[in-house]
């Protein structure tokens, strides 16, 4: 459908009318649903009586922003993946997958239903689909607490995130009462 033909008022109105109805009776039915309320926001048709979509979404039917982007993107999925014929059962199901970039999100239903294979596609499945698929964000290992045992005291290390080693800690540690030692001394 060409989204910049031009159209008169009414028929506007109509089409606005019958989306807002596919959304209001269809709720469960969350591909329809998605797909309406993608052509609503895509085409403006909420303008018609709210100056922003989220204004709209709030006063239609108590509906967050970010949840109907994620309707839309599970609807959008749903649509790639009707060809595999195992489309997603539930728009949750299909979340972590709609953070992936667009070329990438069909390939990884693919993939967790490959993983699943004759049992349905859980969300274990896409999840591991996902991680494999996410450009990784490097952990800092972080060194295990040390005791150090020292005349007349015990020592405990614990490096957090700024220090990933027990030495750079105790020197942090050092400096840190040296500073002490001289502020009493002054």
């Amino acid at each position: 459908m060409d989204f910049m033909t031009i159209e008169a008022p009414e028929a506007l109105d109509d089409r606005r009318a019958k989306l807002m109805e596919i959304v209001a009776a269809h709720v469960s039915e969350w591909p329809r649903v998605g797909a309406a309320l993608a052509e609503l926001r895509d085409r403006q048709l909420y303008r018609r009586s709210h100056s922003t979509w989220a204004e709209f979404l709030q006063a239609s039917w108590q509906m967050s922003e970010s949840y109907a982007s994620r309707l839309i993107a599970a609807s959008e999925l749903h649509h790639e993946t009707l060809p595999t014929g195992k489309p997603p059962k539930c728009e949750r199901l299909v979340r972590p997958i709609a953070a992936l970039p667009k070329e990438q999100r069909a390939d990884a239903w693919h993939d967790a239903i490959a993983l699943a294979g004759d049992a349905e596609v859980s969300p274990r499945e896409v999840a591991e689909v996902v991680r494999k698929r996410k450009p990784g964000v490097k952990k800092i290992k972080v060194a295990k607490p040390i005791r150090i045992k020292v005349p007349g005291a015990i020592v405990i290390v614990e490096p957090g995130r700024a220090y990933t080693s027990a030495v750079d800690a105790l020197q942090f540690a050092l400096e840190q009462a040296e500073g002490a030692e001289l502020r009493r001394a002054a």
